[in-house]
């Protein structure tokens, strides 16, 4: 028993998929908010700008709202990947250590459930430690240029945005991030009872975070923008309507898991 524990914590998924998104965060930030640009390849000789042009976009570049915006891009097409990936390895253990040992548990259902919420917990923990470092890093240079910055910020007083952005970013990464992490935790979870290759249920994960997300938009249904959640920073929604497309993936989540759980336990007995 103690081995399987060792083997969910010291799982390397979890900080490779930090690492990589926390890369594409900057890497992303870097070039799409124009600041690759202003630093290496612009040419300040020319006659059409000004002699303080570096500064003067610079000090534009560098806000809040353009470090979030241009970093967030292109992730958003594909952000659940960073949840999936490390809750992968409990197909690992589906199709082993619950299938070996399912006659020694007094509780098949509870212990294979115990696995599933350290697995999406560790998505969470790797989607809001990588927004961390990301909004910490950014508090040195940044600075907030707008009063409100969304609907989001509705349950803060007036001005708190522009007073404390760095704790704004911070409760929008351990409410709505950590969230979305552990629901496509969950979700991969859900999967690995139906599919037999880790990338199948990668690829599926990702299919179905697009097609609710088309889904939602076509019939202008906020249960299925899931992709509202990943865009909190930005949008017209309040900071409650933002959980709504959450706690919808959570619910669909919750019933995939149980019955793929009974159905794999009737799969064992038989």
């Amino acid at each position: 028993m103690k081995e399987i524990y060792k083997f969910r914590i010291k799982e390397k998924r979890m900080f490779i998929s930090g690492i990589v998104l926390l890369l594409i965060l900057f890497v992303s930030w870097f070039f799409e908010s124009y600041f690759a640009e202003v630093m290496f390849f612009m040419d300040y000789d020319a006659p059409d700008l000004v002699k303080n042009a570096k500064e003067i976009m610079l000090h534009d570049i560098l806000t809040w709202e353009r470090y979030i915006d241009s970093a967030m891009r292109y992730v958003v097409n594909f952000f659940p990947a960073f949840a999936v990936f490390p809750a992968l390895p409990f197909l690992q253990e589906r199709k082993s250590y619950f299938v070996m040992g399912a006659h020694r548990f007094s509780k098949y259902q509870m212990e294979c459930m115990k696995a599933i919420v350290v697995y999406s917990l560790k998505s969470g923990v790797t989607i809001g430690g990588a927004f961390t470092i990301f909004g910490v890093i950014g508090s040195f240079f940044m600075h907030p240029s707008v009063y409100n910055i969304g609907g989001f910020a509705s349950v803060f007083p007036d001005n708190f945005y522009i007073r404390h952005p760095l704790w704004f970013f911070l409760f929008m990464t351990w409410t709505v991030y950590f969230s979305f992490g552990i629901v496509f935790g969950l979700l991969a979870c859900g999967l690995s009872f139906i599919f037999e290759k880790e990338i199948y249920i990668f690829i599926a994960a990702l299919f179905f975070y697009i097609g609710e997300t088309y889904m939602g938009y076509i019939f202008n249904f906020l249960p299925l923008k899931i992709s509202e959640s990943v865009v909190a920073f930005n949008t017209l929604y309040s900071t409650g309507e933002i959980f709504i497309p959450i706690i919808t993936l959570f619910i669909i989540d919750v019933i995939l898991i149980t019955y793929e759980m009974k159905k794999q336990r009737g799969f064992i007995d038989d």
